[in-house]
């Protein structure tokens, strides 16, 4: 199975943002969309979710995607929202629920939020969780729905460094175990070499490079897309590092 976009373009109103993008991601493994700020990563991770209307086509395992099989993670969360932990991850097995919470529902969502090490946040406002907390929640909202397709926009924004490296672990493992397409949206391009198996680079609009950490992330693409230089090394287990050395812009 995979998720295929062909030609997709996207304006809003006469300002274009994507342009002619064609990508397939597959079943299985964890895709990387990184880019500058303001390449068009939000909006391309949206218009395959079917939350946006877009030029050209989107299908999953050869035919239209359907929504209940896309799980989204926004880039922005929520804190201003009257419901508990356990009411706002229930949300995301909206699709499956009747009249009555059954225990099945309850017990897959404390299932999730054991996984993400959120459970004693269940009964807490949503409205008094920091920044962090609130990404784990929805990031357990995404994946209470059991989709067939993860979509996260920036999921590790807020957290710390060991929830980093934990939340990217169970977004490899759910996907590895339940064969899901997933994308991911990061800025931190050591975590996305780190962490996926492929990674696809977006610049104004246009896929610039698809690839292993190791062939899409050369110096001469991190100058070109990223205006800075870089060295690339390599860590004990053959994945690649990167390290910043300066602004290429202020070499011009």
């Amino acid at each position: 199975m995979s998720l295929v976009a062909q030609h997709v373009s996207m304006s809003y109103g006469a300002q274009p943002v994507l342009y002619d993008i064609n990508l397939e991601l597959s079943a299985g493994k964890v895709s990387a969309l990184v880019g500058p700020n303001g390449s068009g990563k939000s909006t391309l991770i949206r218009c395959l979710a079917g939350l946006l209307s877009h030029e050209g086509t989107v299908t999953l395992a050869g035919k239209p995607r359907r929504s209940e099989y896309m799980g989204y993670m926004p880039q922005d969360t929520p804190a201003s929202v009257a419901l508990s932990v356990l009411e706002t991850v229930l949300l995301g097995r909206v699709r499956r629920l009747r009249w009555q919470v059954g225990d099945g529902d309850l017990s897959e969502v404390y299932a999730v939020l054991q996984r993400l090490g959120i459970a004693h946040l269940a009964e807490r406002w949503l409205c008094e969780l920091s920044g962090g907390q609130r990404q784990l929640v929805f990031l357990a909202q995404a994946l209470v729905a059991q989709p067939r397709v993860l979509l996260l926009d920036e999921p590790i924004s807020a957290l710390d460094l060991r929830h980093q490296l934990e939340v990217l672990e169970t977004v490899c493992q759910v996907t590895h175990e339940r064969r899901l397409v997933t994308l991911v949206v990061l800025h931190d391009l050591n975590a996305a070499a780190r962490h996926c198996d492929n990674l696809l680079v977006l610049c104004d609009g246009r896929l610039k490079g698809q690839g292993a950490a190791a062939d899409v992330l050369t110096r001469d693409c991190l100058s070109r897309v990223f205006e800075v230089e870089t060295e690339q090394l390599f860590c004990s287990g053959g994945r690649t590092v990167l390290v910043p050395l300066r602004s290429a812009r202020r070499q011009r």
